[in-house]
């Protein structure tokens, strides 16, 4: 056992370990027993994950009451604002709390209806159903990912017995997004379109849509066709875009990268027209005629003439006999021989002259050249492309920048204008001009944001070294020489038990002197250390263990 002993203070320097203040042991005591604490809790202490995030001040009280009360740990993030439990328990403490209704939204939804008591009035039956909708409203519209809460209120009017005292449901819809979030405008016509399909008679156009910092985010009210809204502008803008890119696109290899300043301004026609036209063509060319029917009708009557006129007494009456005073009788019969008219006394041998009727008519109906032209412009024709082109200077052979010449100019006009389907019959225009670009001026090195960042973490880390090594001067500098110092001088004397220590005398005049002078040194700065290396050097001397 004592062999043992020997043998462990000969390995350790405990006058050595004797010599450290014992400041500087209690500093390092509690140093490292932080550092085990630390490691304890961060290694082997249970993993948290978040719970629930962005609840309310009083749906989060009510979950922190409802965890204390299942004896479940809990930690609250103040940045974040989420509630952390532990992993291992996430899932179970969920379902305990969903079992307890909690986190409680404020949107109850259909369960009003589950609370309906005996009795009611049909208005209490109406009011609690619209709370129920609206909340279930509420609820889908949540579902979002970038709203965190929203409220809907729906106003439907009572039924009227006439129709033109009816009056439109209405829906106003207040959302809180989420930070950093917004919606965008197919999301918000969405919503819109959602609400209104679940309110009979309910029309988009009928919905206001805002969010929590009171910006009106729908446009009800106003028709997608007749205003130039953000789609019709992101359309001009994505089409500019796409012509300004297959400009430069042709004209960089042949320039240079860098080179090339193209800006395109594209007019979009996005009113929408439909044109009805009905024509008619006359047939007044005879080898073009269509005939469809021709109707002809003719009649010939040969023989005494009908009577006419319109039926009275007159003509009811018996004709009265004739009477006729033949003054010249022979006169007379000469000129009906002459006529051919018989006499009175015989038949003439001529032919008898009778009146003859002859009607003829005829119908034609020829077909129409009728032709119906309905054109619908499609909306979003393109009506006009202005394209604006500026060049650099060229380098020659000699590296110096100059102007492009005439025919440089007409081949790059050639070039942008098949780039850019060029039509003259629309309007279109292209300008290209030849000018210096000016160069930016280069930024001096110790301006540089990169440079200034860099400079100002190597001194940060520079000032840190700094503070170490101000430390280890004025603190850890003097410990570690004295520790140096006493381990050498205590590694001077004789490990054995009985050695006997060599006497100065013995050592040569400028060694000798060199020791006495480091051992004043010594002294002056740390008396303690040598009194320990001399106490210990007594120690051996006289024996004791």
């Amino acid at each position: 056992m004592n062999a043992w002993l020997e043998k462990a203070r000969a390995f350790i320097p405990i006058e050595t370990i004797r010599a450290v203040p014992m400041i500087v042991w209690a500093g390092m005591g509690a140093a490292l027993a932080a550092l085990i604490v630390v490691a304890f809790l961060w290694l082997g202490g249970p993993r948290y994950t978040v719970l629930y995030s962005n609840l309310g001040e009083h749906e989060g009280g009510e979950v922190i009451v409802a965890l204390e009360k299942m004896n479940v740990p809990y930690r609250f993030d103040n940045e974040s604002g989420a509630l952390l439990v532990p992993a291992t328990v996430m899932r179970r403490t969920r379902m305990l709390l969903a079992a307890q209704g909690l986190p409680k939204n404020g949107n109850v939804g259909y369960g009003l209806l589950e609370k309906s008591q005996f009795g009611e009035s049909r208005f209490v039956e109406h009011v609690t159903y619209e709370r129920a909708l609206e909340g279930e409203l509420a609820r889908t519209v949540e579902s979002i990912d970038v709203i965190s809460s929203a409220t809907v209120h729906v106003a439907v009017p009572a039924p009227s017995l006439f129709v033109r005292d009816q009056k439109p449901p209405t829906a106003s819809v207040l959302v809180h997004l989420r930070p950093g979030r917004a919606l965008s405008h197919g999301q918000v016509a969405a919503i819109a379109w959602l609400i209104s399909s679940s309110v009979p008679e309910l029309t988009p156009d009928h919905i206001a849509i805002v969010d929590q910092y009171g910006n009106l985010l729908s446009k009800g009210g106003a028709s997608d066709d007749l205003r130039a809204d953000d789609n019709h502008l992101a359309y001009e803008r994505q089409l500019e875009q796409q012509v300004a890119a297959r400009i430069e696109s042709i004209l960089s290899p042949m320039l240079g990268t860098g080179n090339v300043r193209v800006q395109v301004s594209a007019d979009v026609d996005f009113s929408k027209m439909e044109n009805t036209s009905e024509t008619y063509a006359p047939n007044d060319r005879p080898q073009n005629t269509a005939i469809r029917s021709e109707q002809t009708h003719e009649t010939d009557r040969l023989g005494a003439t009908p009577a006419e006129g319109v039926p009275g007494a007159l003509s009811n009456e018996p004709p009265q006999r004739a009477r006729a005073v033949i003054r010249n009788q022979p006169a007379a019969r000469a000129q009906n021989v002459a006529s051919g008219t018989p006499g009175a006394g015989g038949q003439n041998t001529a032919t008898s002259a009778q009146p003859r009727d002859n009607t003829k008519s005829s119908t034609i109906n020829y077909e129409l050249d009728h032709a119906i032209t309905h054109v619908q412009k499609p909306v979003g024709a393109l009506k006009r492309l202005s394209v604006a082109v500026v060049v650099n200077d060229q380098p020659n052979a000699k590296g110096t920048p100059t102007p492009l010449g005439a025919a440089r100019i007409d081949d790059v006009t050639k070039l942008t204008k098949q780039a850019m389907g060029y039509s003259e019959a629309r309007g279109d225009t292209v300008s290209v001009v030849n000018a210096p670009f000016h160069a930016e001026p280069a930024v001096l090195w110790w301006r540089d944001p990169y440079w200034i960042d860099l400079a100002r973490s190597a001194g940060l880390d520079l000032l840190g070294l700094l503070v170490l090594w101000i430390a280890w001067r004025r603190g850890l500098r003097p410990f570690a020489a004295a520790w140096n110092r006493a381990h050498r001088v205590a590694g001077a004397a004789p490990p054995v038990v009985g050695a006997v220590v060599p006497e100065p005398r013995d050592a040569p005049p400028d060694r000798y002197n060199e020791q006495i002078n480091s051992v004043r040194e010594i002294a002056g700065r740390d008396p303690r250390a040598v009194a320990m290396v001399m106490r210990a050097w007594m120690e051996r001397k006289h024996g004791r263990r």
